[in-house]
């Protein structure tokens, strides 16, 4: 009997034990799944918020690409066409088309009076010429190639008066390769870059020729002597005279520059 009641306490004491040693593991397990759970929720949460970062970035970067573009596309047009023999001043332009939803690049031409207009594109598969005339501030057409882009003169004159970013014929040439060294001067209609030899101290500088419509009156501007200088000066009657020199002995060579200035346009 004795025999029996110490087995039976023997065995109680195993399942115990058996029942103690088994509780860690189960903790353990779910320990682990806790972890595991808590991983994951955390790296949910950071790509969420690495997501959410870059949306919010994604608009402000699209917004820089779009104004470099439109900066780009503002100031590299290229001239599909070279300027129109017999007239003075160039500028390239954008014009849209309403109807056909199309918008091409211009080269249009002006005379110095800025009476007469040629501008040479591409469109509708075709090479168009459009030449007109203005009285009165009312063009009319005086060659259309194609017969149908004159329906838009009045479109394309706007364009050109919103634009007016004249250059002398000049600049068409090796003139362009050159590299401006200033702005154009304010209120002045073109400008042209050329290059001019000062004889005395035997230097080429190159300078920032501005003028306005009439070709009377013109500024340059340049380095010369370590020092910026500037001489504006008008004509009449094929005199120029000095208006202004900034360090005033740039005026004495005011001759030579003029004709320059007449040989480069």
């Amino acid at each position: 009997m004795k025999r029996l009641i110490y087995g039976a306490l023997v065995g109680l004491l195993m399942m115990t034990a058996v029942g103690c040693s088994n509780e860690p593991e189960v903790t353990e397990e779910v320990a682990v799944d806790e972890t595991v759970e808590t991983t994951a929720e955390e790296a949910t949460s950071e790509e969420a918020t690495s997501e959410e970062a870059a949306v919010e970035a994604a608009p402000a970067e699209a917004e820089d690409v779009i104004e470099e573009a439109e900066a780009t596309e503002a100031s590299d047009l290229e001239a599909p066409y070279e300027m129109a023999d017999g007239y003075d001043e160039y500028m390239v332009m954008e014009h849209y088309f309403e109807g056909p939803d199309e918008t091409v690049t211009m080269m249009v031409s002006a005379d110095a009076a800025h009476g007469k207009y040629h501008t040479h594109f591409d469109f509708f598969g075709e090479e168009q010429v459009l030449e007109f005339e203005v009285v009165d501030g009312v063009p009319t057409v005086i060659y259309d190639k194609t017969g149908f882009i004159g329906k838009d003169i009045e479109n394309i004159y706007a364009d050109i008066m919103a634009n007016d970013a004249w250059m002398a014929a000049g600049a068409a040439t090796e003139a362009s390769d050159l590299e401006a060294p200033y702005e154009m001067a304010e209120g002045y209609a073109k400008y042209m870059v050329m290059e001019h030899y000062f004889e005395g101290p035997d230097e080429t500088v190159t300078m920032m020729v501005s003028m306005d419509a009439d070709n009377t009156k013109y500024h340059t501007h340049f380095d010369f002597f370590g020092e910026e200088q500037v001489l504006e000066f008008e004509v009449v009657d094929g005199v120029p005279t000095v208006l202004y020199d900034m360090t005033g002995f740039i005026g004495k060579d005011i001759e030579n520059i003029y004709s320059d200035i007449l040989a480069n346009k």
